[in-house]
C-alpha cells in the first residue's frame, strides 16, 4: 500500500545576463497536512480490507455489482459497511463507480472477475470498479 504525499514543486527559470544567472522561484506546492496524511491512509486501509472481504464471496461480490450497475448508494454503503468499513468511514463520502469489460447481454450475466475498491480524502471519496 502506497502511501501518498505532497511534493513541493519549484520551477525555475535561469536567465543569463553577460554570463550572469538569475534563479527565480515560479510556484511552491503547500504542503498536506498531517490530519489529511492520517485521513488518506486510514481511507486507503478501509478500502482494502473491504475489497479483499468482497473478492473471497461472489454473492457479495454479485451483490455489490448490482448496487453498482444500479447506481443504489445506500445498497453499496450496505455492502460496504458489511465488509469492514465504519460509519465514520462512509461519513460525507463521494461514492464513484465503474464498470470494466462487458457485463452479460439479454439478461445472460457474466461471472465477476474481481472487484476494486480505492479510497481518499479531503474530501473523502470511494470509488468502486467491477470487472467482469
Amino acid at each position: 500500500m502506497k502511501t501518498r504525499f505532497s511534493v513541493i514543486t519549484l520551477s525555475v527559470i535561469v536567465l543569463g545576463f553577460g554570463g550572469i544567472g538569475a534563479v527565480s522561484p515560479v510556484a511552491q506546492a503547500a504542503p498536506v497536512p498531517m490530519q489529511n496524511q492520517m485521513q488518506q491512509a486510514r481511507m486507503e486501509r478501509a478500502a482494502t480490507a473491504a475489497e479483499a472481504r468482497i473478492n473471497k464471496s461472489q454473492q457479495e461480490k454479485n451483490a455489490l455489482a448490482d448496487a453498482v450497475r444500479g447506481k443504489n448508494n445506500e445498497q453499496v454503503r450496505a455492502i460496504l459497511l458489511r465488509n469492514g468499513m465504519t460509519n465514520a468511514d462512509l461519513k460525507g463520502v463521494t461514492l464513484r463507480y465503474a464498470e470494466q469489460g462487458s457485463p452479460g447481454h439479454g439478461g445472460e450475466r457474466m461471472a465477476i472477475k474481481r472487484v476494486t475498491i480505492r479510497g481518499g480524502c479531503c474530501p473523502p471519496w470511494i470509488e468502486i470498479t467491477i470487472y467482469f
